[in-house]
């Protein structure tokens, strides 16, 4: 049994890690980048992120969402911890995915 990522998977870490490592290493400064519940936020990375559709990942499309799954929404998740993305994943993860799916149902 393999437990590797599948190549499109690979596809979406290089594409997270991409993003992520621009905003770390282009040194981007944010002037209302904030705490948000104890992580590092910024607006403008929070605006280019959903953009791209990855803040609604596995949410459906007739609610905002980019129906791309809980696989790469847990992808994007990792990635964004590991790298440390300036986005609040206490925010982006469990209030807006798992609340959001909630409310929605």
């Amino acid at each position: 049994m393999d437990f590797g990522f599948t190549e499109e998977q690979e596809k979406l870490r290089q594409e997270f890690r991409t993003l992520f490592n621009k905003w770390q290493k282009e040194g981007t400064v944010d002037p209302e980048q904030t705490s948000l519940l104890g992580q590092p936020h910024s607006p403008m990375f929070y605006r280019e992120v959903a953009e791209r559709g990855f803040i609604g990942a596995a949410f459906p499309k007739e609610y905002g969402g980019s129906e791309l799954g809980w696989q790469t929404l847990t992808l994007f998740q990792e990635e964004a911890a590991y790298l440390r993305a300036p986005i609040s994943l206490s925010l982006s993860g469990t209030v807006l995915n798992f609340l959001g799916e909630l409310i929605a149902e």
